[in-house]
């Protein structure tokens, strides 16, 4: 058992003694189903606060060989699965959290691959003192000395993956070392059982290339098969409702609007084919509002409204008028397909809305390819951002159109 190399299942087990537990296990049955295979590289991009760690850890207690996390499984979605057992604390974890590693680091976000490696490699060399001398200082090389003594691979859970995209959003050269790192560490890499991968935004673009193009995304704007996977959804949100005596009515009001589809299990698959519709809810606020008995913005409390006053201001072909449209309850048309996941980057409007879509600030429908305001949750965010801009005449006017 280590910190980085077969950690623990206590955070997955702080998770399950939380009275609004929802079952997420589906997602190892998924990524079982993907080990061995070219799909068994997988990004989830979900806004902040979405769940996105919390599936993390069940991942970790569900793989590592550093606990026996079967007591914690029993009765899960992922237990009824035929390759429950094969998997179930069968692998070599490594769990990296990139935001953890660069606060632990002494090199920041430019020597965040240094840092990862230096936490790394000792473990695994206590591990395999044999395998993987002194002096290796190169983490793919470490992992291709031990893959090769020990005969299997490894399960890689990165978190968090995205934080020097956003930290470090004007240093173009530090990105492209930390993508290059990932490259070299995932891309035909013989030691890699799976890799999952979780962050904000999708994976950084450069040119017309991905930079880890062996990764299949699910994101907000593309989820697959994972939709109901991340997030609450509208038949959780329902039952933990009932469960605690809130109005589903008004906790949809506050915190739904965020439409993902489910691709169609069987039948003919064509452009115009968009699957199942999923609403998803942000569990941090819903949480929030059955534990507080009120519902308020606790997702939005969880970063101040400059975050979102900054895209605001940056008004390209009439921002701010389509945005006082959809605080009205319009929706905008958006392409968002060629949004090349950058903070600054932006071409046009459509990159701004595209970014506020991952960011979680506005829904998006993939039937009509337009942007809205979600929920009312959201809706208030952008009044206290209006209202922190220099932009008071279109602060007063959203005040009044939500009136």
């Amino acid at each position: 058992m280590g910190i980085y190399l077969n950690p623990t299942n206590v955070m997955f087990q702080d998770t399950l003694n939380d009275m609004f537990y929802v079952d997420k296990t589906g997602l190892a049955s998924f990524l079982n189903g993907a080990m061995g295979t070219p799909r068994k590289f997988v990004c989830v991009s979900r806004p902040r606060r979405f769940g996105k760690s919390v599936d993390a850890d069940m991942l970790v207690a569900y793989y590592t060989k550093g606990a026996d996390s079967r007591a914690q499984f029993a009765g899960l979605d992922v237990s009824r699965d035929p390759s429950f057992e094969k998997h179930l604390n069968a692998h070599d974890v490594i769990r990296i959290d990139a935001q953890r590693m660069i606060l632990r680091g002494e090199g920041g976000i430019p020597g965040l691959p240094q840092t990862i490696a230096e936490k790394v490699i000792p473990e695994m060399r206590s591990a395999w003192p044999d395998a993987v001398p002194e002096g290796t200082c190169d983490l793919p090389e470490a992992l291709e000395l031990a893959f090769m003594a020990k005969g299997s691979g490894f399960v890689f859970v990165i978190d968090e993956w995205d934080c020097p995209m956003r930290l470090a959003e004007d240093d173009d050269g530090a990105q492209r070392r930390y993508l290059d790192f990932l490259r070299d560490l995932f891309k035909g890499a013989p030691y890699v059982e799976a890799a999952y991968m979780t962050g904000i935004l999708p994976i950084r673009k450069y040119g017309m290339h991905s930079a880890l193009n062996v990764f299949t995304e699910y994101s907000m704007t593309d989820p697959k098969r994972l939709a109901n996977l991340t997030g609450f959804n509208a038949d959780e949100v329902e039952r933990l409702c009932e469960r605690f005596g809130m109005s589903y009515g008004e906790m949809a009001r506050w915190y739904d609007g965020y439409v993902l589809h489910v691709p169609p299990k069987s039948g003919p698959i064509t452009n115009d084919t968009f699957g199942e519709p999923v609403h998803v809810y942000n569990p941090r606020s819903v949480a929030g509002a059955i534990a507080n008995r009120a519902y308020s913005s606790y997702w939005t409390d969880t970063e101040t409204y400059d975050a979102l006053q900054r895209y605001i201001d940056i008004d390209f072909d009439g921002v701010a008028a389509d945005l006082l449209a959809m605080l009205d309850g319009q929706r905008v048309p958006a392409d968002v397909e060629g949004f090349a996941n950058t903070m600054t980057d932006f071409r046009d409007k459509d990159d701004v809305y595209a970014l506020l879509v991952h960011l979680g600030y506005l829904g998006y429908d993939a039937v009509e390819r337009a942007v809205f305001v979600p929920n009312e949750e959201v809706r208030r965010e952008f009044v206290n951002a209006l209202r922190g801009g220099g932009r008071p005449a279109l602060a007063r006017l959203a005040r009044e159109s939500r009136e």
